[in-house]
């Protein structure tokens, strides 16, 4: 019985070994793999280590240029409200269309005023040229 439960033992104690041979090892493997990682990273950071400072630039950057585009843009809203709609130029017609009207009524005035004028501009002609050759009746 001595002989089993120091065979026993043996088997005990070598199952234990190999498993904490096992777990060392996994232990090795993970913990290398963490430092491998870690350098990995560090590269990585060294690599682009201005990166993020270039990238913060480009973001003030754009958010200056943003706040110009909001300035430019109210200009042009404003400049755009002081633009003549529709109404406005529905209004513009009917007030040319009046100075229309009035202007053809003057024009006939002018007409009929012209069309006196030449008859008064004719009898004229004809006292000046009846005193100047001198008949006398």
């Amino acid at each position: 019985m001595t002989t089993s439960i120091s065979t026993d033992f043996n088997s005990w104690i070598q199952a234990t070994s190999v498993a904490l041979y096992l777990l060392g090892l996994l232990y090795m493997i993970f913990s290398n793999r963490s430092k491998a990682t870690k350098k990995e990273i560090e590269k990585v950071d060294l690599k682009h280590a201005g990166t993020f400072e270039k990238i913060g630039d480009e973001i003030a950057d754009h958010r200056e240029r943003i706040t110009s585009h909001g300035t430019r843009l109210t200009a042009v809203e404003t400049t755009v409200k002081h633009i003549p709609n529709k109404d406005d130029y529905e209004t513009l017609h009917q007030r040319i269309g009046k100075v229309q009207e009035s202007v053809n009524g003057v024009s006939k005035e002018v007409a009929a005023t012209d069309a006196h004028l030449k008859e008064i501009a004719k009898n004229v002609d004809l006292l000046v040229s009846y005193h100047m050759s001198g008949e006398k009746k």
